[in-house]
């Protein structure tokens, strides 16, 4: 018999999934800052950015989860989670 996988993330698997999405953003966020605008490397982290937002979509309905909003980038230390990202999540 063929075990049947379910059709959403558990909520644990979901937030981990999300806080790894996150980490990645900011990874495509950084090689675009470096590569030059109209290289190869700059559209394909574009992209990538994008399909990560197109993911977060799916997954919470908000598009811009991972979008920085107004002063929230000053209220966290490097390596966690934004305050407004958090506060979405519980």
């Amino acid at each position: 018999m063929v075990s049947r996988r379910p059709k959403q993330l558990s909520p644990i698997k979901k937030q981990d999934f999300l806080d790894r999405l996150y980490h990645a953003r900011n990874t495509a966020i950084d090689i675009r800052r470096e590569a030059f605008i109209g290289s190869a490397e700059y559209a394909a982290a574009g992209e990538i950015t994008d399909a990560i937002d197109k993911v977060a979509e799916a997954l919470t309905g908000d598009r811009t989860l991972y979008h920085l909003k107004s002063d929230a980038h000053l209220t966290f230390r490097p390596g966690e989670l934004p305050a407004h990202v958090r506060q979405r999540r519980d």
